[in-house]
Order: C-alpha cells, then structure tokens, then sequence
C-alpha cells in the first residue's frame, strides 16, 4: 500500500463521519418547519466541518514532517532478507564529513542472524568522528517501536562487535509504506538521517 492509497483510505470514513453527523443534526430538528432551512444549511456546514478536520488529521498523521513515512502493519520478514548497503550518494557524504566508513553492508539472514561490516556508528552518544565503522554479528527482528502506533522498526541484537561500544542493540527504523522499503540508520548527533537500501 503505498501514501496515496493510505491517504484515500483515511479520506472514506471521514466522509462517512461528517454525513452521519450532518444527518443526526437535520433530523434532530427537522420537526420544527420555521427553521428547518437555517438547519439544513447549519447540518450541511457541520458536516463537511467534520469532514475537513478529519481529512485534514489524517493527512498530517500520514505525511507527517517530523518523521519518514512507514508501513501501516507490520513488514513481512521476507522483505527484509538480503544484503543492505550504503548508497554511493550517501558514501560520497560521508568521506565530505570525514566520517570513517568501511564496506557498508548488512544481511539479514532468514535463520533470523545478521553480519554487520564497516556501518558507520551514529548511535552512539557523543558524536566522535574518529569513531571507527561497526562490524559485528548477532541476531535480527522486527519490533513495534515505539509500541501502540503504526511504527516498525529492525532491531539488531549484536552477540560480537568490533569496536566494542558498550551498546549491544539498536534499532532502525523501517521507511516506506511498502516494499521495496528502506532503513534509517539513527542519526544520534550527526543531524542527518542515514539510509541502508536493499540490493
């Protein structure tokens, strides 16, 4: 499902609202003829008020600028196995910010294991550009994060990392309504999102 498709979900039943409520509105009154004009326009303003607010709400849930867009349901593991790497946009970045990189890469297996090679390590707090890439290995799922909203994210479990950092999990976020998705890698005090693709 991708943004468009959600938003035109969300659009129907606030439609469906703000008649019913136009509805009960007109037949609460419509028992008094003097006024029922002045009601019927009154009903007919409430309704598409209704409807505006929760078009309006659902659209700055969906398109929401503080944060990327994801899945509405949780992603199907199989569109998360495979190999994620650093796009050369993103590379050329960060050699301008000289950041230490190394390969770049990250599988996911179906076995439910991860290996990690030369990952840049923005989540750890503070911020130290000499901080060498992270390569290690351990286990992979996906999490409901935060929990209670529509919010996925891959959590990596490491069993060995090379640096050692003190912090043997962390969780990406995963963007796109849906497949092909991608994963935020979190910024911590870089400033900038950083993105894995799957090959």
């Amino acid at each position: 499902m991708n943004a468009l498709a959600s938003y035109g979900t969300a659009i129907l039943p606030a439609l469906v609202v703000g008649f019913v409520s136009g509805l009960v509105a007109y037949r609460m009154f419509r028992t008094r003829p003097l006024v029922r004009r002045v009601l019927q326009t009154l009903a007919a303003f409430l309704a598409i008020s209704v409807s505006a607010m929760c078009v309006i709400g659902s659209g700055l849930f969906l398109f929401s600028v503080d944060g990327p867009i994801g899945p509405l349901s949780k992603p199907s593991a199989t569109h998360l196995r495979g190999t994620w790497v650093l796009p050369d946009t993103l590379v050329e970045y960060l050699k301008s910010k000289e950041i230490p990189t190394g390969p770049g890469t990250l599988v996911l297996r179906s076995d439910g294991t991860f290996e990690m090679d030369g990952i840049p390590n923005l989540w750890g707090a503070p911020w130290d550009s000499s901080r060498p890439p992270t390569s290690g290995k351990g286990t992979w799922d996906i999490v409901n994060q935060p929990p209670g909203i529509a919010s996925w994210g891959l959590r990596l479990h490491f069993t060995a990392v090379t640096p050692e950092s003190g912090n043997d999990e962390v969780v990406f976020m995963i963007q796109g309504r849906g497949p092909p998705f991608r994963l935020d890698i979190p910024k911590g005090d870089l400033g900038d999102d950083l993105i894995l693709e799957r090959q």
